[in-house]
């Protein structure tokens, strides 16, 4: 079972208490003369106005003061704050930097220094200016936090831990340092240590909700899932009633799950996600579908493991169009292979029905398949994992093939044997083995000890003592790893003979499974293997099982020779060996079979066909798609952008074209209305690492999304606005007038205009929310004028186009229709038909009147 999310993780103490430390620590430590003081005072104005979230206001009295004293190191420090208060961390640090080499030593200043860099940079970034914000002030708990909170950034869990100890002494009962220490303890495997310091976070505050979600991972972590349920069941209920937006069901949906309450934990994910998606509760929910036995459904949902760790880091490099069931006649496809080698044997049966629609196949390999990968079936071509890329047209995760096929119960492809020992090797261990007569059963009983699950699954050898019972039978060792060392001390009585020794790779595992009557085996790739020859094979299913062996039933439709003998007691394997042995005692005795046999069915050998496309398995939820901007989760039923992004892995891609080819390095941009970022993600590299993007979504669902798009594809360089923009607060509206299920309102918090911000610079500014533009440019007349950006700005119809055009010419702007069809031809996922039926989305493109444009600016038209 995978370690449940902690709800606090990196995160700081919260804001207000930071901004009472800063209060407390403002004041350089010299005395202040006559003159000094009336500055000192000035600055605690500003962080008045700051801490009131009047920041425009801060802002403004700051440029005032500085403009007459600009190397005052006080104001200096109060204008990083107050950028740092409004979440403009990339803005903030140069000036807090700035304060720092004009000799200001203030707590404040180190802590949040080294706060902007956790955010905005490194870990490592932020421990210096954390250790500096310790020596200035050691009796303060936030210094120690953040210190500790670099050095667990870092991995340095020892040195973390003594940090976090250390705010504690100073902060004793701190539920922030406690809820850490809890974190680090399961890191290092000490459940037990991370449970005491839960019920000490629980002792001082029984009302939050994070404390007993901590006890419940603790007591995950040693298997007490009983109790762990009854804790996370407790903190839903303390964040329903404190109204916390906290994502808690997916630890309580978890351990529903994994417990076996597994319609209580897909009902309480169906009930969460539509206002909660986070991508690793998607995730978590899909394995609940598999579990269930919803497979079409389970492997739509499945599509989110590549949003979040650990496959995020394994995504290609490449930018290429995932296959999703366009036509492959005559095209070259990638088949990647992904997780372990048990996923890659189950899952490389779909690849002669890729095979069969036309295309070339390629198969790129994970390290350790070997030469086995030579036996995989419908494969053109196998690619080592470092070797370069050929020229291809599509790609598809091999784990992806089930949902473009359709796959469900009925429908899983379990013609076998679709895996065959090479001859050579096979013939060479049938002479090795012939002289035996006895019944041959191999035995696997270990996999990764490395393997997050791997408690559920492996057993020790000693544990299958009682097949030794059974007479008649001749045992083999197909154990490797350091578990194979069991195999010199076999249990008393059993007949045993190691050949794990001398397996070099896969293809030698295959040819010895070959020459066995029956494989006995916990759940690893040695039962995918012996699965996928053909052969008998019993598998020990531990509990929790692993989503692909669903429940209770003890066959399965992948591997049709494969029987199941699954735990009935959490841990208890006396009783599953003991099942095992009588039925091993039966299979002797019958004798039913030819020795080397193996069965051969026909089920589904028909090709399959790719499944027809539908819009989305699930209403009023999000999805995952990879895209031309990199993989992204949006929401289906988002009226055009949705069906865009869905069926053409694009949005208005000649928009974003346009402007990449525009946007100089170094730029300052400014989105409104970003949505889930599609253009974002687009453009935002192409400001460079020294650019800046400003991002406004009023949407709550649409910027939880954005800001995980954002991690997912690693755009560093990209401010998300926390308040709406004047002028937005009537989009939720709109929106309901549209269809949309989810303009469910505003972020509910305060509004600013484009003028409060007081940007030092901006190049480009990207309207693409329509329903208030010209309130949103009122707003931001002054920095019009004063920065003279270039306008990208979206209209609904013409007569909309015609007012934004009169109102940009009042602010001496040249403009320029530019009519874009939502159907491109040349679109990402290659999809020939038009589902918009030749719609076009219309925008303004203005530039400043005392600009000379000697660029081209395509698909636009000048307007007079």
């Amino acid at each position: 079972m995978a370690l449940l999310r902690k709800l606090l993780r990196t995160a700081p103490p919260e804001t207000s208490r930071i901004r009472e430390v800063a209060g407390a620590t403002r004041a350089t430590p010299k005395a202040a003369s006559p003159s000094s003081a009336g500055v000192v005072e000035d600055a605690e104005r500003v962080h008045a106005l700051a801490s009131e979230g009047r920041f425009g206001e801060a802002l403004a009295l700051c440029d005032e003061l500085l403009a007459a004293t600009p190397k005052e190191s006080s104001l200096v420090l109060a204008r990083g704050s107050t950028l740092f208060e409004w979440g403009r961390y990339r803005e903030a640090l140069p000036w807090l930097e700035r304060a720092a080499a004009l000799g200001s030593d203030n707590f404040n200043l180190h802590l949040r220094a080294g706060w902007t860099c956790m955010w905005s940079s490194s870990a490592e970034a932020a421990e210096p200016w954390m250790r500096k914000a310790t020596e200035v002030n050691d009796r303060e708990w936030t210094g120690h936090f953040g210190l500790a909170t670099s050095l667990r950034g870092q991995g340095r869990l020892d040195d973390a831990v003594a940090a976090f100890e250390r705010a504690l002494e100073v902060a004793p009962g701190n539920l922030h340092c406690l809820a850490q220490l809890a974190d680090c303890m399961l890191a290092q495997k000490q459940p037990a240590a991370a449970e005491r310091y839960a019920r000490r976070s629980i002792a001082a505050n029984r009302a939050v909700p994070v404390a007993w979600t901590n006890l419940g991972v603790a007591l995950v972590a040693q298997d007490r899932f009983e109790e762990a349920t009854a804790a996370f069941e407790h903190a839903d209920r303390l964040a329903g009633v404190a109204g916390e937006g906290f994502d808690q069901h997916l630890n309580l949906g978890m351990c529903l799950r994994e417990s076996g309450r597994l319609d209580e934990a897909l009902k309480l994910y169906e009930l969460k996600l539509p206002t909660l998606p986070a991508v690793d509760v998607n995730t978590h929910y899909a394995h609940a579908l598999l579990t269930a036995g919803k497979l079409r459904e389970g492997f739509e949902q499945y599509e989110f493991r590549w949003l979040h760790a650990p496959l995020l880091a394994l995504r290609p490099s490449f930018r290429k169009p995932a296959w999703a069931g366009q036509d492959l006649r005559e095209r070259t496809i990638l088949l990647r292979t992904e997780q372990g080698i048990g996923d890659v044997i189950q899952f490389i049966r779909y690849a002669p029905h890729v095979k069969a629609l036309g295309a070339t196949v390629l198969l790129q390999v994970r390290p350790g398949v070997g030469d086995l990968a030579r036996c995989f079936p419908g494969i053109d071509r196998i690619l080592k994992a470092d070797e370069p890329y050929p020229e291809f047209d599509f790609y598809a995760h091999l784990m992806s093939l089930p949902r473009i096929f359709g796959t469900e119960l009925a429908s899983v492809p379990a013609a076998i044997p679709y895996l065959h020992a090479e001859p050579a090797r096979r013939a060479r261990w049938a002479d090795r083995l012939a002289a035996v007569s006895a019944f041959r059963v191999g035995l696997f009983w270990a996999g990764d000890a490395n393997h997050l699950r791997d408690r559920y699954r492996s057993v020790a050898l000693a544990a299958l003592g009682p097949l030794a019972e059974v007479e008649g039978v001749q045992f083999y060792s197909l154990q490797v790893g350091d578990a194979a060392l069991q195999s010199a001390n076999p249990p008393a009585g059993m007949r045993m003979a190691d050949l794990g020794s001398e397996l070099e790779d896969f293809a030698d595992t295959a040819a010895v499974i070959d020459q066995m009557d029956l494989v006995i085996s916990v759940d690893t790739s040695v039962a995918h293997l012996a699965g996928a020859l053909g052969k008998p094979v019993w598998m020990l299913v531990g509990l929790p099982a692993e989503w692909r062996w669903m429940t209770e039933r003890e066959d399965t439709p992948w591997y049709p020779t494969m029987r199941l003998f699954r735990q009935r007691r959490h841990g208890d394997w006396s009783e599953v060996i003991t099942r095992v042995r009588d039925a091993l005692r039966a299979q002797v005795q019958s004798r039913s079979h030819e020795r080397g046999s193996r069965i051969n069915t026909d089920a589904n050998r028909t090709p399959l066909l790719p499944a027809p496309a539908k819009r989305h398995w699930f209403a009023g939820r999000s999805a995952p798609a990879e895209t031309a901007m990199g993989i992204v989760q949006y929401f289906p039923d988002e009226p055009i952008v949705g069906d865009s992004i869905g069926w053409y892995g694009e949005y208005l891609r000649a928009q974003t074209d346009l402007l990449a080819s525009l946007i100089k390095p170094g730029s300052v941009v400014m989105e409104v209305g970003a949505g889930i970022g599609a253009h974002v993600l687009a453009l935002a590299p192409a400001t460079g690492g020294a650019g800046q993007f400003f991002v406004y979504e009023s949407r709550p669902l649409f910027q939880q999304a954005l800001r995980q798009n954002l991690g997912a594809n690693g755009i560093g360089n990209v401010t998300v606005m926390k308040r709406a923009l004047r002028g937005q607060e009537s989009r939720a509206a709109d929106e309901g007038e549209t269809g949309s299920s989810h303009g469910s309102g505003d972020l509910g918090v305060a509004t600013e205009t484009i003028d409060e911000l007081r940007l030092d610079a901006l190049h480009w500014l990207k309207i693409s929310d329509v329903s208030n533009v010209l309130d949103i440019l009122r707003g931001g007349a002054e920095t019009l004028w004063r920065l003279r950006p270039n306008l990208f700005i979206a209209a609904r119809d013409d007569q909309a186009l015609s007012a934004i055009k009169a109102h940009a010419r009042d602010y001496a702007y040249q403009c320029w229709k530019m009519e874009t069809p939502y159907f491109n031809l040349g679109n990402f996922n290659r999809r020939e038909a038009d589902i918009f039926s030749g719609a076009n989305a219309i925008a303004l493109v203005a530039i400043p009147e005392e600009i000379e444009v000697d660029v081209v600016l395509d698909r636009c038209v000048r307007l007079t």
